[in-house]
């Protein structure tokens, strides 16, 4: 995942304390990884504006909200593949 590696990265408000949530940006391209820390079940909303596909399983978030496991985790693209490949390259 080249956003992470060589991404600008942003810390997330998820409304959970339990919960982090790290955006990594690069060349028009983001990807959102969520952890929760709490051995138990968290539901929280993420910022992102688009759909997020989960790069894990087919476990995909239309509005933001993600319910979570505990000491789950979830990485997702934000956007679907059509978005991805139409942006211009930055």
């Amino acid at each position: 995942m080249p956003e992470i590696g060589w991404g600008d990265w942003t810390v997330l408000e998820t409304g959970s304390p339990h919960v982090l949530a790290i955006r990594y940006d690069w060349r028009g391209n983001s990807v959102i990884a969520v952890h929760n820390v709490d051995s138990k079940p968290q539901t929280v909303r993420l910022p992102s504006g688009q759909p997020l596909v989960n790069l894990l399983s087919n476990d995909h978030s239309e509005g933001g909200k993600i319910a979570i496991e505990g000491h789950g985790y979830r990485w997702y693209r934000v956007g679907g593949l059509v978005e991805i490949l139409n942006r211009e390259r930055a």
